[in-house]
């Protein structure tokens, strides 16, 4: 089984595959089951070299699929589940109904053809926030920000008083993905009339809570563009505000070592997989905390939300999944009738339940735990407090999926000072127009022709 990440550090989500793979295992001794992590770094690369693999006939029997806007190729790589029968290791109707939210869960990895990956889910939080050396902000005088404002200024303080605000990588394979966070994620949610193109994009074809490559190929189809809209302007220019903060050289390939933790930077991005990693470094010498990134104030943008932030992961009680794909080769190869064992065993409604508990955090099976529901203790309140505030219930983010290497390229020229805003989007507009051309191509039960 190829894993997506690394499943044997204990502080990384698919550990508990670990738990759930040793739980079928004692129901099938005859069989022996290899983890295997892909052997690549950064959501691009490792869906690059899965795609290499998929493409040649050479995926293992079974893989962790998080791509699901790929879903136009899943009919030509993946085998697709009948749910309609039930699961014989569960107690509901229908394999379908294993699901507390089936329709939610499952419908983000449903092709024409039906559904291709099968997720495991679990009660989860926020996907990532900002750590912040404590001990520092202390020193300096200033508190974790509540709005835009609020943290230019308390990055300001921190230059000024000789730090490194903020670890900001946008150079190198893995670094240039880390401008997907503020361009594709945060800054367009929270700039309204881009916010509001996003929800009428979303909406263009078939409503749901998820943004799909048809959504976006459909809108660039009847004209939707990137260059003179006065909102995608202003998205680019907090990004360059900002990066007047980040570290020196931050065009170049990001560092191995941790920055916050040497000392190099004040603050940084951390996913909710790495928190423990890094609450047990020994390095760490320095009170820490974490937050989410703050609201777009009036003050700071005339276009701003000045809300409440969206924020991606924890939208529901069981908002984290760990999906399953098994490949066509494992059905050529005799091997789907165990693929299919073990899939059904770790799906069941009392499994999926049970997760929860082999999480770093044991979060309660509601929807929108406060922090101080999930621990007393005050000090990892502030350490995790991050991931809980503000909550994802209601309020995910929209994300652009057009947003390619080529415009990746042109967001670097234009932060070193080198091209225009409009000179970049621009090139978002090429790179969408031919992303949209490819996607319309490959997907012709879309009927592009009838739009």
């Amino acid at each position: 089984m190829q894993t997506w990440s690394d499943p044997n550090n204990p502080s990384n989500q698919e550990a508990i595959l670990v738990w759930a793979m040793k739980e079928w295992a004692k129901t099938r001794p005859d069989v022996q089951l290899e983890l295997v992590p892909v052997p690549s770094r950064g959501f691009m690369a490792t869906l690059n070299w899965y795609q290499r693999q998929l493409t040649a006939g050479q995926a293992a029997d079974v893989i962790v699929w998080y791509a699901h806007v790929y879903a136009d190729r899943a009919d030509q790589w993946f085998y697709h589940f009948d749910l309609s029968k039930p699961n014989k290791y569960g107690k509901a109707a229908s394999w379908f109904q294993e699901w507390p939210d089936p329709a939610a869960q499952l419908g983000t990895w449903k092709s024409a053809k039906g559904y291709y990956a099968l997720p495991m889910t679990f009660p989860s939080i926020g996907n990532w926030a900002i750590v912040y050396n404590k001990t520092v902000f202390d020193k300096v005088g200033v508190n974790v920000p509540k709005t835009w404002t609020e943290f230019i200024t308390v990055q300001r303080k921190l230059k000024e008083a000789g730090y490194t605000p903020f670890y900001h990588p946008a150079g190198g394979e893995s670094g240039i993905n880390f401008l997907g966070i503020p361009v594709t994620e945060y800054l367009p949610n929270e700039i309204a009339p881009v916010r509001a193109d996003l929800e009428r994009i979303q909406a263009y074809r078939a409503p749901s809570d998820q943004i799909t490559a048809e959504d976006w190929a459909y809108a660039i189809k009847k004209g939707y563009r990137f260059s003179g809209h006065e909102g995608w302007k202003e998205v680019f220019r907090l990004l360059k505000e900002w990066s007047a903060y980040w570290q020196e050289g931050f065009l170049e390939p990001p560092i191995s070592e941790d920055p916050v933790i040497t000392h190099r930077a004040v603050m940084e991005y951390i996913y909710r997989d790495d928190v423990e990693v890094f609450a047990k470094n020994p390095a760490v010498d320095f009170e820490w905390g974490t937050f989410f990134m703050p609201a777009i104030d009036r003050q700071a943008s005339r276009l701003g939300r000045n809300t409440t932030p969206y924020r991606g992961g924890g939208f529901s009680p069981v908002s984290t999944t760990i999906p399953f794909a098994v490949p066509l080769t494992t059905v050529k190869k005799g091997k789907l009738e165990l693929a299919l064992d073990m899939l059904q065993f770790v799906t069941t409604a009392s499994m999926q339940a049970n997760a929860m508990k082999h999480q770093l955090v044991p979060v309660p099976p509601y929807a929108g735990a406060p922090i101080e529901k999930v621990t007393s203790d005050p000090v990892k309140q502030t350490q995790w407090r991050g991931f809980f505030e503000p909550s994802g219930v209601g309020n995910q983010p929209i994300y652009v999926l057009p947003y390619g290497l080529s415009a990746q390229k042109a967001t670097q020229e234009y932060l070193a000072g080198r091209i225009s805003v409009e000179d970049v989007l621009r090139a978002m507009d090429e790179f969408a127009i031919q992303w949209a051309e490819d996607q319309i191509r490959r997907n012709p039960q879309w009927n592009a022709s009838q739009w």
